[in-house]
């Protein structure tokens, strides 16, 4: 973590991807450091890049990434998933759709670079 200049992490959620911690910057302003397990990562390479040129607008803002790992502005409130799993589905839902209402808009009004399903899909099937 030294070479991120990030600190004090702290455990949020592991997936069968990758896991993701809470560290702080050396200015102490908190962001997302998401590593991958199997060292790359995988079909998400086409969304990072696609939240790296949105440069924050409708999701997280993407500070760096490399093959193995990236560091993403750390969004305030509950995960979606655990929002899902004591029971509210249709406020989860609610806020995806908010989200892609969101990306959405800022695809519209700036041409920056967009995953297409193939690209997205295609390293699922290597």
């Amino acid at each position: 973590m030294e070479k991120l200049c990030l600190e004090a992490p702290e455990f949020v959620v592991e997936t069968d991807t990758a896991l993701v911690l809470k560290v702080a910057r050396t200015d102490g302003n908190p962001v997302a450091l998401k590593l991958y397990k199997a060292g790359y990562m995988g079909n998400e390479m086409a969304g990072v890049r696609f939240l790296a040129e949105g440069q924050g607008r409708g999701a997280a803002q993407v500070y760096k990434s490399t093959s193995v790992a990236i560091v993403l502005e750390w969004l305030k409130g509950p995960l979606l998933t655990e929002i899902a799993l004591v029971g509210n589905d249709g406020e989860a839902v609610a806020e995806l759709a908010k989200v892609a209402l969101c990306i959405r808009a800022a695809v519209a009004a700036k041409s920056f670079y967009c995953p297409t399903l193939e690209m997205v899909s295609a390293p699922l099937f290597r």
